[in-house]
C-alpha cells in the first residue's frame, strides 16, 4: 500500500506565525536593503520611493549583486529592460547583453515572435482593409 502524502503533513513542525515574527523578519530584510547602494547614484534604498533593484544576469568576479534604482537605470546604456516584465508590471533590470533584439530577457526570449506565420497576418490585415 503506498503512503498517503497527506499523511507527512502531520509530521511537519509547525511554526506560529505572530506579528513579532513577520515584524522580526521584516526588520532584517529592512536591514539588509539599507545597506545597499545604488551602483550608479551611490544613494540608499528608500522601500517607498526609490527602492533598489537587483540587476539580473549580473556576475561580476567578486560574486557581488549589483543593485540600481529603477530610475538611474532607465538613463544608463549598461542596463535593459524585458517589454514583456514591464508589461506584466515586474519591473526587473538586467545588463544590457542580456536582452535581444527584440527587447526579451531570456524567460521571455520569442515571445514576440507570432505563433502564425507573417502571411497570414497580412492577408488578415488585408482582409480587414477591404471589408471596412
Amino acid at each position: 500500500m503506498t503512503e498517503d502524502p497527506r499523511d507527512r503533513l502531520h509530521q511537519v513542525p509547525l511554526r506560529l506565525v505572530t506579528a513579532e515574527n513577520i515584524t522580526q523578519t521584516a526588520a532584517v530584510a529592512t536591514e539588509e536593503n539599507a545597506q545597499r547602494e545604488c551602483h550608479i547614484c551611490g544613494a540608499s534604498h528608500n522601500p517607498v520611493h526609490n527602492p533598489l533593484l537587483p540587476v539580473m544576469g549580473f556576475h561580476p568576479a567578486d560574486d557581488r549583486e549589483e543593485y540600481v534604482h529603477l530610475a538611474c537605470a532607465r538613463g544608463c546604456s549598461r542596463y535593459g529592460f524585458c517589454w514583456c516584465c514591464e508589461a506584466n508590471h515586474e519591473p526587473k533590470v538586467f545588463m544590457s547583453e542580456a536582452i535581444n533584439d527584440a527587447g526579451e530577457c531570456e524567460d521571455h526570449a520569442g515571445e514576440s515572435q507570432p505563433d502564425y506565420p507573417v502571411a497570414d497576418r497580412d492577408s488578415y490585415l488585408e482582409y480587414l482593409r477591404d471589408h471596412e
